[in-house]
């Protein structure tokens, strides 16, 4: 409660620096045990070595995201993901001899460094080089426990991960089955989204290798993406724990959602915050001192609970706003409006009067908002506060899935009339789906003119992204 609007906008009146860090000093509750933030982990890696070859080149096609590792004999690798099996495969060519091993994330220093002292023990690996399996099962002190394991079964090799379970070796998926799964599901994706074609080969290869990435980092019914999305390097601590920054970061990462016309992949990060509702209100309740509002710190582990003591952080109060301006920006782009109903229109009415709360009066009598625009922020502008440091973060230390409440989509046709319709103005505004897509639209709805109809979409030629060894 001491770390409210009034307090906070007195202490930085009277310039006392130091009781204003004190009172946002990150401190855990009694019996939580440990200091520390929640963060993401990094596992480990297989390392695949092939004794006497010597690399060329990678290939990646970002149409069906399989991939080449091609040798300098002329031979390749092939490899391949499956998202939705969570499987990651590759097919040597015959006869070409390789090995492979685990290496955990405890086997660098960073374990010795950091995680030891954090009560982490070292991950148990049990590779059998024999009978061509391997892996490792690691142990966290607060979160359920995480697993790797492989499995050589010829030319072909396939690797898995998972949480929880004690036998992590489950049926062994054919590296063409696999490849069948990527390409099935990078052919949807590029079916879903703007088909851009440009005469630049480089601008082409900026656009489709960008669009690929952010595939790559968000899925309709996946993990909401943190700072750096899946891509940890596994030697060190992933910086800032790895967290949602809502200040800009994850409005950055998701960006190209709507223009791009992927607007299912909002729906995790949406849902994720939507199910922070009750600590959000109480945020509003205890800062601004008001019962039917919300407010988002700007920076949180997975389940919305503030991380750090950076106090200038922690008011940034434009994040709410932010945020409900995003689910408002995916309902007028998609025609979702269940959704709005679902929980969205909830959020936006809750930013609003935590919005006024937290203004105050300027010498004219006149009330400034307590919002400022990013423009103004960005330039290095004083703002007004109003988010808090809700409370001391928990005592975990692995990230764990978010528990989320499921907020339904309409299921109908997208109707191929509305592609046509744009606004008066004609300046573009957004595209209606295509195919199969399962979002409803009015013929009111804006939508991107001269944006094909929801016909079937024709194969997506190849795009080779190549790099040299």
């Amino acid at each position: 409660p001491s770390q409210s609007y009034t307090n906070s906008v007195a202490l930085v009146r009277a310039g006392r620096k130091d009781d204003l860090l004190k009172l946002f000093v990150n401190e855990p509750p009694a019996g939580w045990g440990s200091r520390y933030n929640p963060y993401m982990l990094p596992l480990g890696r297989v390392v695949v070595t092939m004794p006497g070859a010597a690399l060329a080149r990678g290939e990646l096609d970002t149409g069906t995201g399989l991939g080449r590792l091609v040798l300098s004999d002329g031979r390749a690798v092939e490899l391949a993901m499956s998202k939705p099996g969570r499987v990651f495969g590759m097919r040597f060519p015959e006869g070409l001899a390789y090995e492979a091993k685990t290496v955990p994330a405890t086997d660098f220093p960073v374990y010795e460094r950091t995680l030891a002292k954090r009560g982490f023990e070292k991950a148990r690996v049990f590779d059998c080089v024999e009978k061509g399996i391997g892996g490792m099962r690691w142990s966290l002190p607060a979160d359920d426990g995480v697993w790797l394991s492989w499995l050589r079964k010829g030319v072909d090799f396939s690797m898995k991960t998972g949480r929880g379970a004690e036998h992590v070796f489950a049926d062994s998926q054919p590296f063409a089955s696999v490849a069948e799964d990527s390409a099935a599901y990078w052919r949807r994706f590029w079916s879903e989204g703007a088909r851009v074609k440009v005469p630049d080969p480089e601008v082409q290869e900026v656009f489709d290798y960008g669009m690929y990435k952010f595939g790559a980092m968000t899925d309709p019914d996946g993990v909401p993406a943190g700072l750096q999305g899946p891509w940890l390097e596994d030697d060190r601590l992933v910086p800032w724990n790895g967290d949602y920054h809502f200040n800009i970061n994850v409005q950055e990462c998701y960006s190209p959602a709507y223009r791009g016309g992927h607007f299912r992949n909002l729906l995790p990060l949406f849902r994720m915050v939507l199910s922070w509702r009750g600590r959000l209100r109480e945020n509003a309740r205890m800062f601004v001192g008001i019962d039917d509002g919300y407010v988002l710190p700007h920076s949180v582990d997975d389940r919305g609970v503030c991380i750090g003591g950076f106090w200038t952080g922690t008011i940034d109060h434009a994040s709410t706003a932010w945020v409900a301006a995003m689910m408002m920006r995916y309902v007028r782009y998609s025609g979702d409006v269940a959704f709005l109903k679902g929980g969205a229109y909830d959020f936006m009415k809750g930013a609003m009067p935590r919005s006024a709360a937290g203004g105050s009066r300027s010498p004219s009598g006149r009330r400034r908002s307590g919002v400022r625009t990013t423009c103004a922020r960005r330039s290095g502008a004083t703002r007004a506060s109003s988010l808090p440091l809700r409370t001391a973060s928990r005592a975990t230390w692995a990230r764990r899935p978010p528990c989320s409440t499921s907020v339904p989509t309409p299921a109908g046709p997208t109707s191929s009339a509305a592609c046509r319709r744009t606004w008066p103005t004609g300046r573009p505004e957004s595209c209606s789906s295509r195919g199969s897509r399962s979002l409803s639209r009015t013929a009111t709805t804006p939508t991107w003119r001269g944006c094909i109809p929801s016909t079937p979409s024709p194969p997506r030629t190849a795009r080779i992204r190549r790099w040299s060894a």
